[in-house]
């Protein structure tokens, strides 16, 4: 039993080495283009100029492209990490476990990327260009490069977690931690305040969120 246990703890243990190697190799790889990559994440956010761009601190210049480098990397190795630990897992799970399980991971991560990618496509460039413009028109924006990185990895991030609520919703359906028609009577409700607003105030109500129940 303990020979049987230690075995899967060492096997546990090179997986998660082996997850740990390949970031690292990530980052190998990526620290020689530094600069051509944060070079092409600002011209890949397209509003963005590099001269408004300023750094406070003495190492920003070079920790922040690093830190960009990182979170590629990070980008580059959750799949291969995420899919050690399935299968490490996989040898204790029945068929339709298994079945559940992968396809579920898979779909977030695909939703993960999917809300990192709109976030960075999307709703940066226009949240960037919305900040630049509602302020008075003489005054001159030159924004910190930290904290510029800070906000757009903070949103990044946000909208990846955000964009796994309807798979999250339909596992505790599932799991019968939710039920699905007073899901819908919540929409419902939200409908009728958001027609109240759009009637009052002449806002859009967002019917995004109700397509994610059928």
């Amino acid at each position: 039993m303990s020979n049987s246990l230690s075995s899967h703890f060492e096997e546990l243990r090179n997986r998660i080495l082996f997850s740990i190697a390949i970031f690292i190799i990530s980052v190998i790889v990526l620290v020689p283009f530094t600069n051509y990559l944060f070079d092409g994440f600002l011209y890949f956010l397209d509003l963005v100029d590099q001269k408004t761009l300023i750094a406070i601190e003495v190492t920003s210049p070079f920790l922040i492209p690093l830190k960009l480098v990182l979170f590629i990397a990070f980008l580059v190795s959750l799949p291969i990490f995420l899919w050690q630990i399935l299968s490490f897992m996989a040898p204790g799970l029945y068929k339709s476990e298994k079945l559940a399980i992968f396809s579920k991971t898979f779909l977030a991560t695909i939703l993960f990327y999917t809300g990192v990618i709109f976030c960075l496509i999307i709703v940066v460039p226009n949240a960037l260009a919305f900040f630049s413009t509602v302020g008075p028109s003489n005054l001159e924006i030159s924004t910190d490069i930290s904290r510029f990185y800070s906000f757009v990895l903070t949103l990044s991030l946000a909208f990846g977690v955000s964009f796994q609520v309807p798979l999250i919703v339909n596992i505790l359906i599932s799991l019968n931690i939710l039920n699905k028609n007073k899901i819908k009577e919540s929409l419902s409700l939200s409908t009728y305040w958001a027609q109240r607003s759009k009637k009052a105030f002449g806002l859009n109500p967002h019917k995004a969120l109700f397509g994610i129940i059928q």
